[in-house]
């Protein structure tokens, strides 16, 4: 009986030892997927419930921003898309966290989305805003730590306290109001991989054109200088691997505005822009939105609303999945048709 017992002893204790093993391994790898490494992926697996926390990045300052949704109860994240990264490089789409909170005994998974970082804060971009399928918020930023600030507050326990910069407020509008014009240009330099543009009106008049195509319709020279931010931005953009491209949908002959646009598309297109004409009679058969838009990293939609005499009226955004995969099918569709620039001969009369 004693032989017996301790046969069932030792066995009992290499299958917890290989458990342990298995167990630590998977968490481990786990960490590792979404972005943890070093010490910090191999101490992972020793955190227990009630510890278990999303992959934090260190900011400029040295504060770890934190998912205040971490601080509230027991919490798993899986990622559905790709993995969110401790150098904020790679934004994540969808994600799925599973709660047991005091607010929701039972587990549920709440999908996530990505909606901004804090395009100001250098080198990682850290603040972090995602909306949930719940008509909520999660809000990644900076843990406040001061006694002082904490003591003017009523903190329930279970939550937590995080600051994050007043410039990443605007983007909470999301789906209600349209970007500003410095909200929607800070999105050009934030641009991890590329950028694509479909443009399906034959004139525009926005306030930063209106005058050179004056100039330009006077046969007056312009030397393009106000042009130059934008080569700019562009060259440095494309030199580090990015891509921008733009689809122009235009109907032949080509507008007035056009012509002048054509005229001027060499200068885009040597500081690294692909653009591309797509006479209108070639996409009778294919479906487009109703505006013209940009799309970020194939994250970010942001539409150009214009009023009849070419100026924007607005700039709603959105980050729908199937609302972005739709416009990128409606994009690519016109680019198979597209003519290269230098190849483009418009007809002009």
């Amino acid at each position: 009986m004693n032989g017996d017992r301790l046969i069932r002893a030792a066995t009992a204790a290499v299958v917890t030892a290989f458990a342990a093993v298995v167990s630590y391994s998977h968490v481990y790898d786990l960490g590792r997927t979404h972005g943890q490494s070093g010490v910090a992926a191999r101490l992972l697996p020793t955190t227990g419930p009630g510890k278990t926390r999303l992959p934090e990045a260190e900011t400029d300052d040295g504060e770890p921003p934190v998912h205040a949704l971490m601080s509230i109860g027991r919490c798993r994240f899986e990622a559905l898309g790709r993995s969110p990264r401790l150098d904020g490089s790679s934004a994540t789409m969808d994600a799925s966290i599973e709660c047991n909170t005091p607010q929701r005994r039972k587990e549920e998974i709440m999908c996530i989305r990505f909606v901004a970082k804090d395009p100001d804060s250098v080198p990682d971009q850290s603040p972090t805003l995602y909306k949930t399928d719940r008509d909520s918020w999660l809000v990644q930023g900076w843990v406040v730590t001061d006694p002082a600030t904490l003591a003017e507050m009523n903190i329930p326990e279970g939550e937590t306290v995080v600051e994050i910069p007043g410039r990443l407020v605007p983007f909470f509008r999301e789906g209600l109001v349209g970007l500003r014009y410095a909200e929607f240009a800070a999105l050009f330099p934030q641009v991890k991989r590329e950028a694509l543009h479909l443009e399906m009106r034959d004139s525009y008049g926005t306030e930063a054109e209106i005058p050179h195509l004056a100039k330009w319709a006077a046969g007056e020279p312009d030397d393009l200088g106000w042009l130059q931010p934008w080569c700019t931005l562009v060259r440095d953009a494309t030199a580090a691997g990015k891509i921008f491209r733009r689809a122009r949908v235009v109907s032949e002959p080509l507008s007035e505005y056009q012509r002048w646009a054509h005229s001027l598309t060499a200068s885009m297109v040597d500081a690294g822009e692909d653009i591309r004409w797509v006479p209108r009679a070639r996409v009778s058969e294919l479906m487009f939105p109703g505006n013209d838009f940009w799309l970020f990293d194939g994250e970010l939609l942001v539409f150009l609303v214009f009023a009849g005499n070419g100026l924007v009226v607005d700039r709603p955004a959105r980050t729908d999945p199937d609302l972005i995969a739709r416009c990128r099918a409606s994009f690519e569709a016109a680019w198979a048709l597209s003519v290269p620039h230098h190849e483009y001969t418009p007809a002009l009369s």
